[in-house]
């Protein structure tokens, strides 16, 4: 089954190497910290079902060969997975994922993609914000 992909227009950040510093999850809420070119970044994912952190080698239903893009724009840093992915596998008929998680529109499936790992998460809808020295000082 070919995995479909959908930009989300509001993450969406200029091309360049990207590269996952963090993940840590905390209280139902996902944290992946990022750093691209000069700048760091927190995508922040509430209500968080299920995640998992791979390299790309691990990560098959996501490779160039089985995806296709419903919308795609340079630069996205988030795709929501529209067919595929967890629900794409047998492997979810069993996981205690249920499907209405996905039907009622609170929590979709997520692939954020870097170099090197990528992060593969059901959650609500993630925030990207900003790090800067401000945002450290307050605790986030």
């Amino acid at each position: 089954m070919k995995t479909t992909l959908m930009s989300l227009p509001d993450l969406t950040l200029p091309d360049g190497h990207m590269e996952v510093t963090a993940v840590t999850y905390r209280r139902r809420e996902c944290h992946l910290e990022f750093r691209l070119g000069e700048k760091q970044y927190l995508l922040v994912f509430p209500d968080t079902v299920a995640f998992r952190v791979m390299d790309e080698k691990e990560l098959t239903e996501f490779y160039s060969k089985n995806v296709e893009y419903s919308l795609f724009i340079q630069g996205s840093v988030v795709f929501r997975v529209e067919a595929g992915g967890w629900r794409g596998q047998n492997a979810h008929l069993d996981s205690g994922i249920k499907d209405g998680y996905f039907v009622n529109g609170k929590v979709a499936e997520y692939v954020v993609p870097s170099d090197y790992e990528c992060l593969n998460i059901i959650s609500a809808a993630p925030e990207l914000k900003e790090i800067t020295h401000d945002t450290l000082s307050v605790g986030r």
